[in-house]
């Protein structure tokens, strides 16, 4: 298979690497893992560049998750029961796939990339279940950047050097420890997540529960604001001249006038205009 390959990457290039791709995340029955580590050993060989190749690559890799997403968002089941989808998938994996889904809906959604058997199912099970494509399509592509380019980058460099068939052993083997180190980096992440919800909560919440109560509201009163208002004016009390000058209060930036009568008028009315 890997002379086969070789020999259709030299020929045919890029196209050849996004057509494989795109086939394989529909079922085609070579391993994305061999895709990958084939084309990157063509571009040690001077075929195209690696960063292109890495580029095309994570592009063939989507369009191929996309669409088998899309198949188990239209068709559910029914393509896995009476659809040709029932050579690759069964109803029982399925059952399997939705109740881990249902624990762990976006690690199950973006370590699907890193499981060979898990990867369609992974990802026909995600668009049965109805996530959002641009959720779906944003984890897929975490996990393509990070396999993608390393499995090519990985061929190109050891490929001047060594076989296809050695470049696969050895990359079998730093795979698992690659793997091995996402899964504890997720662990970690996890607990510090929850380490720090647990921090603020019982700082600023409601003990250790993770309920964060509600700002105290008052239930008495709020008092009125200060701002002066027109008082009345009453015209039975005299000032402290012994004249009737009611008190008046002005706005802010208000210019008051109060105009009192004269000695020799009635002691009567008090008129106060704002201007």
């Amino acid at each position: 298979m890997e002379s086969d390959l070789i020999r259709i990457f030299s020929d045919w290039g890029l196209v050849a690497t996004f057509t494989v791709l795109y086939l394989s995340g529909l079922g085609l029955p070579i391993p994305e893992e061999i895709t990958l580590l084939t084309c990157g050993y063509v571009a040690s060989m001077g075929a195209y560049d690696p960063f292109t190749a890495s580029v095309v690559a994570v592009f063939g890799i989507l369009a191929g998750d996309s669409s088998i997403f899309y198949i188990g968002r239209r068709f559910g089941r029914r393509a896995v029961t009476h659809g040709p989808f029932r050579r690759f998938i069964k109803e029982e994996t399925i059952n399997r796939a939705e109740a881990a889904f249902h624990r762990r809906r976006d690690l199950f959604v973006f370590g699907a990339r890193f499981m060979a058997g898990v990867r369609l199912v992974g990802y026909f099970t995600a668009g049965m279940m109805r996530v959002k494509y641009l959720r779906f399509l944003f984890l897929d592509f975490l996990g393509a950047i990070i396999s993608g380019p390393t499995s090519i980058y990985f061929a190109y460099y050891l490929g001047k050097t060594f076989t296809i068939e050695v470049i696969q052993t050895q990359m079998h083997h730093y795979r698992n420890w690659a793997v091995v180190g996402i899964v504890i980096a997720i662990v970690l992440g996890l607990l510090i997540r929850k380490f720090h919800r647990r921090v603020n909560a019982y700082l600023f919440g409601n003990g250790a529960n993770g309920v964060v109560s509600p700002p105290a509201t008052s239930s008495a009163t709020e008092p009125i604001s200060a701002a002066p208002t027109i008082l009345a004016l009453d015209k039975n009390l005299p000032d402290a001249s012994g004249m009737k000058a009611p008190p008046v209060a002005a706005k802010d930036g208000e210019e008051l006038e109060v105009e009192l009568p004269d000695d020799g008028g009635p002691q009567g009315e008090s008129e106060a205009r704002v201007s």
